[in-house]
């Protein structure tokens, strides 16, 4: 049986990290696609 504090802080893991690759997959991508455009 887990613990709701081990349940708790592995959502939390989860979730950073999902937001973390959405951000990081989303935010710098556009922009080096841009700067490839203008050059």
């Amino acid at each position: 049986m887990v613990t709701v504090p081990a349940a708790v802080s592995a959502v939390l893991g989860v979730y950073v990290a999902f937001i973390a690759v959405v951000f990081g997959a989303k935010v710098p991508l556009p922009e080096a696609k841009h700067d490839q455009e203008r050059i």
